[in-house]
């Protein structure tokens, strides 16, 4: 069978194909129009996006990766469609691989849903191990909202736009959010500005001197790996170092605010890695807990 393999090129109807495939294999609705916007915001390398095709132009399979940090990169699976032969999905993930071994990485990783137990198996024939699993709570929003979790000093509202430089220092200092290079503050202000306030729903968490110390906002509408599986998420989280106990107040204050807005009709999902700070705290609120997205990855010997 002979394979044609491309690298991206603007305008030539890749991000439809790739929109497609994507779709078809996950049941995750994504446009082409998305695609291109991030491509362009995020100044993708066009060797970080590959695509094979058959010799009568037919799509068979994709593959992206994406730098995270400055020596960590993220490869992506190689999304084909059912007739696509296994050894094109072997030959865009080792090409791309070479690729991004050639830029010297400490780490490649991927977040692979619980669910995709194929994608796992391919990731651990290439050599990457799972690193920690996570899960996601789920919080039924009236129960939530009526939990008395009160914290002596710590008062909660609604954020708004005069709170976009607080929100920015926030994620910076936040210690996940604050080790992310690519978190500029020209990309927390877009953000902030562009999709959190002006959404609306966001809560802060101050303490007794008014400083901003923790902040999330939920969100109903997202690109969901689980569609006969509906539940909203946090957006973002930003907390400040040794706050994490405000968590439990921030929560209540969050599922308030679902039911204000109307949203009592889906849970709400909390996303988290087994090594997060935050579980202990959220089993106090008696959540359900489902298993979420493992990371694997493949740490480069040198």
């Amino acid at each position: 069978m002979v394979i044609i393999y491309k690298t991206f090129e603007p305008d030539q109807g890749l991000e439809e194909i790739q929109a497609r495939l994507y779709t078809k294999a996950t049941g995750i609705n994504v446009t082409g129009e998305e695609i291109k916007k991030r491509i362009i915001k995020e100044r993708i390398n066009p060797n970080f996006l590959r695509y094979a095709f058959s010799k009568e132009g037919e799509p068979l399979a994709y593959i992206q990766a994406r730098k995270e940090r400055s020596h960590i990169y993220a490869i992506g699976y190689p999304w084909a469609t059912p007739n696509c032969p296994s050894d094109v999905q072997d030959k865009l993930f080792d090409d791309l691989r070479n690729y991004l071994l050639e830029k010297n990485p400490d780490e490649l990783r991927y977040w692979i849903h619980h669910s995709w137990k194929h994608v796992e198996s391919f990731f651990l024939k290439k050599g990457f191990r799972k690193a920690f699993s996570g899960f996601r709570y789920e919080f039924d929003v009236t129960e939530l909202s009526k939990r008395d979790v009160s914290l002596p000093g710590f008062t909660s509202r609604l954020a708004t736009i005069q709170d976009l430089e607080l929100l920015i220092k926030l994620a910076r200092e936040d210690e996940e959010l604050g080790k992310v290079p690519e978190l500029t503050e020209e990309a927390l202000k877009s953000y902030f500005t562009d999709k959190v306030l002006k959404d609306g729903h966001c809560i802060v968490i101050s303490n007794e001197k008014g400083e901003i110390i923790n902040a999330s906002a939920p969100l109903r509408d997202f690109p969901n790996p689980e569609p006969d599986n509906k539940y909203m998420i946090l957006r973002f989280t930003a907390t400040r170092p040794g706050y994490h106990e405000t968590w439990k107040l921030l929560l209540v204050e969050i599922a308030k605010e679902c039911i204000k807005a109307g949203w009592i009709n889906l849970p709400l999902g909390v996303n988290i890695s087994e090594k997060s700070l935050h579980g202990p705290i959220f089993e106090t609120l008696n959540p359900r807990k489902i298993p979420g997205y493992n990371l694997f990855t493949f740490t480069v010997k040198k």
